[in-house]
């Protein structure tokens, strides 16, 4: 992927003040230092232009700009301020928490900074980015007949890495991975007869379960695109869960049949164990498949006394039912879950987090299971 465009790290004089000052924060509170990443620089650039205190950037936009400037790790953990012209002081004090809360959680973590001026108001962005990966540079685009080596290191400690992707079809593919316990390799190939852009996943397991350490496109037989989609989705009003829920469940079985699957049928005691999860992440504000107070989803179905033949587990953080599930289908590791043919019935519960510039988090657990008892 693209290197990092110092022009955006060094170009704009708010832009170093605020990263400055948040340098300061961080190290009064002796938490790890991000590191800065030009590129996630113009991600933020970006998105400081054209969010509002009333609208977040759409899944379909982040997902844009990650890939137009080389990054390859799911979407960012993004802070949004706005002050008077020269309040970069006041907005940097104003995150504080949040920075804490995010560079708290891990060791290796990249910064970006975003700012916008108009109508004599500063607006900031901050992206935030976890990187517990090391890939090898790899072309956005593939001529036909073409087969690229995806070369890689997992790092923290993660470990038994996993390479999904999902062809321009609608399929998810396993590939088989070559390597050692942290460095692995996997060949994706171009074919003449299935151009269009596939989804590529890397994921990896740690102590806190599977994790997606990277997810972006590669073009087979086609240009990349040019320009963005939808660029905001208001998130101004306060989304009821339980039509989040209802609207989730008709997604899912709308992308089922796509895939001439039977619809999934909803189960009230998978939906309450989905329920007490997503709980837990809201008021945690951590999104993982494994718990330190109730494990992981298997576990959660005992304590439950629901017996199963196969579970798999979705767990996510939107602004929306759509953009949850636009989430999830993107990432080919979720989408499996989605589209299994094995799959029956499902538990989905959505939960309110804490408001953010205006807009409410929802924290989503969906539970997809065979052979329920």
């Amino acid at each position: 992927m693209s290197p990092a465009p110092r022009a955006f790290i060094d170009g704009d004089p708010a832009r170093r003040l605020v990263a400055d000052e948040i340098g300061k924060l961080v190290a009064e509170a002796r938490l790890p230092a991000p590191m800065r990443d030009g590129r996630l620089d113009g991600v933020a650039d970006d998105l400081a232009r054209h969010t509002s205190h009333e609208h977040q950037p759409s899944f379909e936009l982040v997902s844009f700009l990650l890939s137009h400037y080389g990054i390859v790790e799911p979407e960012p953990n993004l802070l949004f301020a706005r002050g008077g012209p020269r309040a970069e002081r006041d907005i940097a004090a104003l995150v504080r928490p949040q920075v804490a809360a995010i560079l708290s959680e891990n060791r290796r973590t990249r910064m970006g900074v975003g700012v916008h001026r108009a109508d004599g108001e500063l607006a900031v962005v901050f992206a935030f980015q976890a990187q517990h990966l090391e890939l090898k540079p790899l072309a956005r685009a593939l001529a036909p007949g073409l087969v690229a080596r995806v070369e890689g290191r997992l790092l923290d400690g993660f470990r038994i890495p996993r390479v999904f992707v999902t062809a321009t079809d609608g399929t998810v593919t396993d590939l088989r991975v070559r390597g050692t316990a942290d460095r692995f390799e996997v060949d994706l190939g171009c074919r003449r007869d299935r151009p269009g852009a596939f989804q590529l996943e890397i994921a990896a397991e740690s102590d806190r379960g599977p994790s997606v350490l990277a997810n972006f496109p590669v073009y087979c037989g086609e240009e990349p695109p040019a320009r963005s989609p939808r660029v905001v989705i208001d998130a101004s009003g306060s989304a009821d869960p339980e039509q989040v829920e209802r609207d989730i469940l008709a997604l899912v079985n709308r992308d089922r049949a796509k895939q001439g699957l039977w619809p999934v049928r909803l189960d009230s005691r998978l939906a309450d164990v989905a329920r007490a999860y997503s709980r837990e992440m809201a008021d945690t504000g951590v999104v993982a498949h494994v718990s330190p107070r109730t494990g992981n989803s298997a576990d959660r179905l005992r304590k439950a006394r629901i017996d199963v033949r196969l579970v798999g587990e979705n767990v996510g953080r939107a602004y929306s039912a759509a953009d949850a599930h636009r989430g999830f289908m993107a990432s080919p590791g979720h989408r499996s879950n989605i589209v299994d043919p094995r799959m029956t019935t499902v538990g989905i519960g959505v939960m309110r987090g804490k408001p953010e510039n205006r807009a409410i988090p929802l924290f989503i657990t969906e539970i997809f299971v065979a052979g329920l008892n």
